[in-house]
């Protein structure tokens, strides 16, 4: 059930008798996107920055599990996947010595992964700041757990689960 105020959001979208109104994934998405996208900013780039400030700001909260944490994450990390396009990262990625080095292969494989290793950078860099703070809760800092994040550094796909 929505607000009155987001249904006219989203019957006003210009894609909404074509695409929208009878598709329920579609309509789930418009709603998702409406919901993150405040109606007064107009300007296209206020709402990626917005939605950017989101993501580099975002912290544990005093009592909030690490899986809630974690989730709540993951949801800011796809909500910036959504205003942006995959190739975000591939002139930063490309001037590495890492990309500079390696094959044709290890090249893509860089270039793909580039959004997922910078937001798992995050994750790991937010939850070491937050254990070296003088005002973390010890309590329910520990390490991240393999299964959230692999030995490899990277967000495990299937076990993190989906947020929607």
């Amino acid at each position: 059930m929505c607000t009155t105020t987001m249904q006219h959001r989203i019957e006003s979208d210009s894609n909404f008798e074509a695409s929208i109104k009878d598709d329920p994934y579609r309509l789930l998405k418009a709603i998702k996107k409406k919901m993150f996208d405040p109606a007064k900013s107009k300007y296209s780039f206020a709402v990626f920055t917005d939605q950017l400030e989101r993501l580099l700001a975002i912290r544990q909260e005093d009592g909030e599990s690490l899986t809630e944490y974690v989730k709540r994450f993951k949801q800011h990390r796809n909500n910036t996947k959504e205003l942006i396009e995959s190739t975000f990262l591939d002139k930063f990625i490309e001037n590495t010595e890492e990309y500079q080095v390696s094959d044709k292969n290890g090249k893509k494989k860089l270039t793909d992964e580039g959004f997922a290793s910078w937001t798992s950078f995050l994750l790991k860099e937010v939850w070491i700041t937050q254990e070296k703070s003088p005002n973390a809760i010890s309590a329910e800092k520990q390490p991240v757990p393999e299964e959230i994040i692999g030995s490899d550094g990277q967000f495990t796909g299937p076990r993190m689960g989906s947020c929607v």
